[in-house]
């Protein structure tokens, strides 16, 4: 797929959050470009930028990749509720605390605590 925008006016690194709930991370649009799979943006729930504004992963028939700006406002508490879906139901860690430093600091943290995450194979059985 061939990448559209450039990640100038986005922060590192980029959330992106599938439709069973699983966080990927990636360092920069590129990186997330070049594992896109056609449909893909369909199954996408969530994309976050290191500043925790929601942005917006569009691809176009001819395989373009577009990330855009949803917001140039964070949203923290939307980030979260997703980082949270997938530390309970992909890990045995614990999610990071929402920062009330700034929405950078908590994808920081995001992004550390996801390194050190002990993760599931699958997502584990009802009980």
């Amino acid at each position: 797929m061939v990448e559209k925008n450039t990640d100038r006016d986005l922060a590192h690194p980029f959330f992106l959050i599938d439709d069973d709930n699983w966080l990927y991370i990636f360092s920069t649009v590129g990186a997330l470009v070049a594992q896109m799979e056609p449909g893909y943006p369909e199954e996408t729930k969530a994309v976050y930028d290191g500043n925790a504004r929601p942005l917006v992963l569009t691809a176009s028939d001819d395989g373009t990749v577009s990330l855009d700006l949803q917001a140039n406002v964070s949203d923290v508490a939307g980030m979260s509720a997703h980082v949270s879906a997938f530390f309970e139901e992909w890990t045995s860690s614990e999610p990071p605390t929402v920062s009330t430093t700034s929405p950078e600091a908590y994808a920081q943290a995001v992004a550390a605590a996801y390194k050190i995450a002990q993760l599931h194979r699958r997502r584990p059985r009802a009980r």
